[in-house]
């Protein structure tokens, strides 16, 4: 039996049972009335029932709408209303929240539930009526096929429209870029990733991670999902590799079966490169660059971070590696509000920091009743549409792509614009430091750098150790883009705030107001 999916219970499905419950549950909801391009709600667990319900709805054509579970039902509801779904498929919990909210949710006419819930129609009910739909010809290339929502991390969150189209380039970029084979087995810590292993052809371990805390899993649970079914790929958070890791380490144990470990969702630190290559010594580190809006982008290994370890902590930002197969990456003059034309961009050269633009077959080219969205982060060209992906970056005589920030996290000072991550890095080097965030404390234009720090437990002499940062900065700079202004004062705070769906990047914009309300500015 090929199996794929194994849920955290050890229960197995096969591909020729996935193949039949997507082809009864796609049945199913057509006889209910669920037609194609009808948008449907899902927030079922991970495991089968899911992959089973995003394929049912693919090969149906109705666009499923996924909303991080992370975000909270407030602001997931206010997400879902923005959507307008024509139906909902969910757990109980969610499928009562809908009802709580039903005088936003006024588009949603039929609610069905994962599981058991009186008045409510389950799926297993809907495959049980016995319609059976076939794998058709495809579908429209241009046509909607997902609505999946960003996590908010740095602003509201937005509903990505994804065409058939940009999936079916996303597979290939993947396939090119990792190389994954049918029969691999993936220990599937972030379950989005998840739904490309049955296109792939490979099986899909889900582990006992709940994807809304994934900083918070039990490491001794994760890899015994990966050794009792002999994964050969993992894709996971740094904040999920971070407790994985060093578990390891602890027991002098490796996990031998593992080629690739792949870490998204914020940049990967050096040091745990290497914790994890000792770890895994048989398994070859790559990390994705990307955005909900387009991914990948751009690709390095872990051997790549390493060689590059210097110039980063020197200064340079963070190297994400060289453009994905399909992607075109451009580097423009950073400007406010919108940029309606990319001839109106000014295209800056090698090693000059600005704005990172995209374009490609797996960049989406706009969001879900979100017109305000589209002006602010879409670019019309002849060509094809760019999108801002919110980045600042350059490029190196390598064409390889370096990351220095969020646009919305750099500071605005009087020598200019600058950005958060390379001074951010040189902190973190401190073993006092866990998390460092820069940020900007007076006017736009006067803002003075401020260096937020979180200590690795209660015993870091804080004056100290804030002394030796400041001096640290101040020294860096010999990889750096500009000649970045040093910060001018440490704060320290046992507690930072972190993106729901990964648990990884930091919320700047919240420790800026903490840092400016600490500061009475």
């Amino acid at each position: 039996m090929r199996r794929a999916v194994v849920e955290h219970d050890g229960r197995a499905t096969s591909y020729g049972e996935l193949e039949e419950r997507v082809a009864l549950l796609a049945g199913g909801l057509a006889a209910v009335g669920v037609r194609p391009l009808d948008r449907v709600a899902v927030f079922v667990r991970p495991g089968a029932e899911l992959v089973a319900a995003m394929f049912a709805l693919l090969r149906l054509g109705a666009p499923p709408v996924l909303i991080d579970p992370g975000m909270g039902t407030g602001r997931a509801m206010r997400a879902l209303a923005q959507a307008r779904p024509r139906f909902l498929l969910g757990v109980p919990e969610a499928v009562l929240a809908s009802h709580l909210w039903r005088g936003a949710l006024d588009s949603i006419e039929r609610r069905f539930v994962a599981g058991r819930l009186p008045l409510h129609a389950s799926l297993g009910a809907l495959r049980a009526l016995g319609e059976h739909m076939a794998p058709g010809d495809g579908h429209d290339p241009e046509a909607e096929a997902a609505v999946l929502y960003t996590s908010g991390s740095t602003g509201p969150a937005k509903g990505v429209v994804y065409t058939h189209g940009n999936f079916a380039a996303q597979l290939a970029a993947l396939r090119d870029l990792y190389g994954f084979q049918p029969g691999e087995v993936d220990r599937a810590c972030f379950p989005l990733f998840a739904l490309f292993d049955a296109a792939l052809g490979t099986t899909s371990v889900f582990p006992p991670v709940d994807p809304s805390r994934p900083g918070r899993c039990d490491p001794a649970l994760v890899v015994a999902a990966a050794r009792a079914h002999g994964a050969t790929y993992a894709f996971g958070s740094p904040a999920v590799w971070a407790r994985v890791a060093p578990w390891l380490a602890a027991r002098g144990e490796q996990l031998e079966g593992l080629r690739r470990i792949l870490v998204a969702g914020a940049p990967i630190e050096p040091a745990l490169v290497e914790s994890l290559a000792r770890v895994a010594p048989q398994a070859t580190t790559t990390t994705p660059y990307g955005a909900t809006e387009s991914l990948p982008v751009a690709t390095i290994d872990g051997a790549e971070i390493l060689a590059t370890r210097a110039q980063a902590e020197g200064g340079a930002g963070t190297c994400v590696g060289r453009a994905a197969p399909g992607i075109e990456i451009a580097i423009v003059e950073p400007r406010a509000g919108t940029l309606a034309r990319f001839d109106a961009a000014r295209v800056l050269s090698r090693g000059e920091l600005g704005e990172i633009l995209v374009r490609g077959r797996q960049a989406t080219r706009g969001y879900s009743a979100a017109p305000e969205a589209d002006l602010r982060s879409k670019v019309h060209d002849e060509g094809g549409t760019w999108h801002r992906i919110g980045d600042l970056g350059w490029i190196d005589e390598q064409d390889r792509l370096w990351f220095c920030g969020r646009v919305a996290h750099a500071l605005s000072t009087r020598s200019g614009l600058v950005p958060c991550l390379p001074h951010q890095l040189r902190a973190r080097r401190h073993p006092a430091v866990r998390r460092a965030a820069l940020v900007g404390v007076g006017p736009s234009g006067a803002e003075e750098p401020v260096l937020v720090l979180q200590p690795r437990d209660q015993r870091v002499r804080r004056a100290e150790a804030g002394r030796e940062v400041l001096a640290a900065c101040a020294s860096s700079g010999g990889h750096a883009v500009a000649p970045w202004p040093a910060p001018v004062r440490v704060l320290w705070k046992d507690e930072f705030p972190l993106d729901a769906r990964h648990e990884a990047k930091i919320r700047n914009e919240d420790l800026q107001a903490w840092a400016r309300k600490e500061l009475g500015a």
